[in-house]
């Protein structure tokens, strides 16, 4: 038996994080390789090549934006998306719902077991054991954090993201100048703190070009323009890049930096890492476990260490050329898509085996 699977994610085909990048590439390759899923989003029909089906919300870039704030518009999607959700979960006999969004995960929780739908819910913000103890099953996407839970987590799952290591290949060459990229949300409220990137690279004394993507509005694009326009010519910013433009942007670049001080995961780090760049983030344990030896480890809170790393690296190619040797080979062994999509297959065959599944 095939088990039915839905995966759901209120910003699928309007917002671009790390929820909706694993929402659409699950789907895909799930669905490339025989699972029976469909994908559920709000928005316009994503880059994803599966069933698709939008379910209409108060979308939190929406009308609604201009009278509460992020977080409100965001608790306000989920909530809407989940009851709007729930029809096509009742009619199309699904057997497991796989949810990364919190709030739309909770919303699922009394309806999935009246329907008798296994609700597995993916620690993507990395809301903690409190919030996790809600649900049944819950992917996790470290051992860190199952280990560090310290409740029960006989029910957990480890599955980390994976990464299609034929997409994201390295570089021939590279070419000078040297560049740096830096990927995330110019947002305050995400804290991918990328105004702390162009702050060290300003302070860095080697000459290289900066480049910054991501997702910003007009309001993020004017905060981190001050800051570039004090450096003429040495800072690029791209926003709202399609994600299929994503393996071109990372081989046009040297080093990867990555300021986040507590990122649930970070998607961005093994794409990087598996187009053979040398890393840069902070010390956190599951930034620790992803990067192993493949960068440098620095501490982002601390003003000048990310500029000196920066020197360090710029300094010297056999360094660079090592960490990314280093950083594509761990990619290779323990991220690549072919090493986890067999965790995701045999996890939703247990679930659909099982007669209780709540």
């Amino acid at each position: 038996m095939t088990p039915r699977v839905a995966i759901v994610s209120s910003g699928l085909g309007h917002v671009h994080r790390g929820i909706e990048t694993w929402a659409a590439t699950v789907a895909e390759v799930l669905h490339k390789s025989g699972g029976n899923v469909i994908l559920f989003g709000s928005g316009p029909r994503p880059d994803a090549r599966s069933p698709y089906v939008r379910v209409p919300c108060l979308r939190r870039d929406g009308w609604i934006r201009r009278f509460v704030s992020w977080d409100k518009a965001y608790l306000y999607e989920q909530i809407s998306f989940a009851r709007n959700l729930r029809r096509h979960l009742r009619s199309d006999r699904f057997d497991i719902v796989h949810a990364a969004d919190p709030n739309v995960a909770q919303q699922l929780i009394s309806h999935c077991a009246k329907q008798n739908l296994a609700l597995v819910y993916q620690d993507a913000l990395a809301i903690g054991p409190v919030w996790c103890s809600k649900f049944k099953h819950v992917q996790a996407l470290a051992p860190y954090y199952k280990d560090s839970a310290k409740t029960d987590t006989s029910s957990w799952r480890v599955i980390p993201h994976f990464i299609d290591t034929k997409i994201f290949t390295p570089a021939p060459q590279n070419r000078a100048p040297l560049q740096i990229i830096a990927v995330g949300d110019f947002s305050p409220v995400a804290k991918k703190r990328l105004d702390w990137v162009v702050s060290e690279y300003s302070a860095a004394n080697s000459e290289l070009q900066l480049l910054l993507v991501g997702s910003a509005t007009q309001l993020d694009l004017d905060r981190i323009r001050i800051e570039a326009e004090r450096m003429p010519g040495r800072v690029q910013i791209r926003t709202n890049v399609p994600h299929k433009e994503m393996p071109d942007l990372y081989r046009s670049a040297d080093i990867f930096v990555h300021a986040a001080t507590n990122e649930p995961f970070g998607i961005v780090l093994i794409e990087a890492m598996a187009s053979g760049l040398p890393i840069i983030a902070h010390s956190y344990p599951v930034t620790e476990w992803i990067v192993g030896e493949g960068g440098e480890i620095i501490d982002m809170t601390k003003a000048g260490d990310l500029a000196a790393a920066i020197d360090k690296l710029a300094a010297n190619e056999d360094l660079r050329r090592e960490r990314a040797n280093k950083a594509l080979a761990r990619v290779r062994t323990t991220f690549d898509r072919n090493l986890i999509l067999p965790l995701y297959h045999e996890w939703h065959q247990d679930l659909a085996r099982r007669r209780d599944r709540t």
